[in-house]
């Protein structure tokens, strides 16, 4: 065998052992113990052509935007806490949020129904203040894949999460609705 093609494949390998335990390891730091070490960025709501933006939690500025629907948005103080904060990195661990795709269309197939208007999910996952994955759904449509429901079951407990904190409760409510 060639030299250069031996040394080629010796550094090919190697590197994909690096790339593999880089992987394994970031699996592994989604726990609770490692919760203060992550951020989120994460946009929902009805999509729309709008040029301000939907509802919006930065845990990096520990705020959160909210949509006002009829009037312009709002932004206030919001902080998750550490055992949120986990709770969140527990479900993105069960479901294996490092292997969505960053644009996550839900599979084509029998469609059980149809939305309009439809929500937009954005989730921007940093660990110590670096992005390491995003991912966008667009809902305008309803599937029963498993992924599909496990990624929604993700961006249904964040904003729990979010609607059960004291800022999110003292906030104003939006005048009118979407239909």
């Amino acid at each position: 065998m060639d030299k250069r093609v031996f040394l080629f494949l010796l550094a090919a390998t190697y590197l994909w052992g690096v790339e593999a335990m880089n992987t394994s390891s970031m699996n592994s730091d989604l726990t609770a113990s490692e919760a203060s070490r992550y951020d989120l960025v994460f946009v929902y709501g009805v999509k729309g052509n709008r040029p301000d933006p939907m509802n919006k939690l930065d845990t990096m500025q520990d705020t959160f935007t909210k949509d006002m629907m009829m009037d312009p948005p709002i932004t206030f103080g919001l902080t998750l806490t550490d055992e949120q904060m986990a709770r969140i990195m527990e479900k993105m661990t069960k479901i294996g949020f490092l292997n969505y795709p960053s644009l996550y269309a839900p599979p084509m197939g029998p469609v059980v129904g149809s939305v309009t208007p439809y929500s937009t999910y954005h989730l921007k996952l940093y660990r110590d203040g670096v992005m390491v994955k995003q991912v966008r759904m667009d809902t305008d449509r309803v599937s029963d894949d498993p992924r599909t429901e496990n990624l929604v079951s993700l961006f249904t407990l964040i904003m729990d999460i979010i609607e059960t904190t004291d800022a999110w409760k003292e906030s104003p409510k939006p005048r009118g609705g979407y239909c």
